[in-house]
């Protein structure tokens, strides 16, 4: 175990930049969403001289936040693929090779699935503070003499503070406690099981396996109930992990999460310790 946390320290320091990087690039992305946002609900109110909806005004001028979740989740995967070519295709060789330590090579996985809730808990916290910032300055405006006529807003400002903070945007980013962890610890490092297992098969078979996997991909959208069980089972498949990713929390996708996180890890950590030639 004491090899473990070594490499799993020098993998942290080693993705260091690749890591800072893209977490000050989320964290510049998040102050422009809230910046934009917020000058665009000032413009709305400074426009509006009768009575007004306020949810469907806050909602609209809080759009551009909801792109930043799309953003950061855009921002993950790069990550994901920045730390898996580096660990396969670097320079140097592997950590493996480097540290010559007599350890489970299978601890790679492990340590990149543990980076990558590292890199995603700092993705929950900018998701956080955007919509916290948003709404302190939709207060202060709101009771600054200039709106003072929308003062009546305050008073349903919470309820509508909740339902866009949990409810809109991506699910992946809801921001309930219930979905935050079953995001953080399931569903982030199912998604990042499935592309290092993808990134094995390219790694391995070159171009074919991603010419292979995209076209079973799409035949598998277009054929329904076709009576081939290679078709039905990738439908199968396909259905549960987008099931996965978009439903939001409950017990039948918390299962079927952590069946498949098992499986795809214990299938990459398979290929990581017999089939990759390094």
């Amino acid at each position: 175990m004491n090899n473990f946390f070594k490499i799993l320290k020098l993998n942290l320091k080693q993705n260091k930049k690749i890591f800072i990087s893209l977490s000050v690039i989320s964290a510049i992305f998040m102050a422009l969403s809230v910046f934009i946002s917020s000058s665009q609900l000032k413009w709305i109110l400074s426009n509006t001289h009768e009575e007004i909806d306020y949810v469907s005004q806050l909602m609209h001028a809080y759009t551009v936040i909801d792109m930043y979740k799309f953003a950061s989740t855009c921002l993950i995967i790069i990550f994901i693929i920045a730390n898996l070519y580096k660990r396969i295709y670097n320079d140097d060789g592997t950590m493996y090779s480097i540290l010559q330590l007599p350890v489970n090579r299978g601890y790679q996985i492990i340590s990149m699935l543990i980076e990558v809730i590292l890199f995603v808990s700092i993705q929950y916290i900018l998701v956080y503070i955007a919509p916290t910032i948003f709404f302190r300055y939709a207060n202060s405006l709101l009771n600054s003499p200039e709106f003072i006529r929308f003062a009546s807003l305050l008073e349903a400002l919470p309820k509508a503070k909740i339902t866009m903070m949990q409810d809109s945007g991506i699910r992946l980013f809801s921001l309930n406690k219930e979905n935050i962890f079953y995001r953080l610890f399931i569903t982030w490092p199912t998604i990042t099981a499935c592309i290092t297992l993808l990134f094995f098969g390219v790694y391995k078979y070159k171009i074919k396996i991603l010419i292979a996997f995209v076209v079973m991909l799409i035949l598998s959208m277009f054929v329904v109930s076709s009576g081939n069980i290679i078709f039905d089972i990738i439908q199968f498949i396909l259905t549960n992990f987008f099931l996965i990713i978009f439903e939001v929390f409950d017990t039948n996708t918390l299962i079927q999460s952590i069946l498949i996180l098992v499986m795809v890890t214990l299938v990459n950590i398979y290929i990581y310790r017999n089939k990759l030639d390094f």
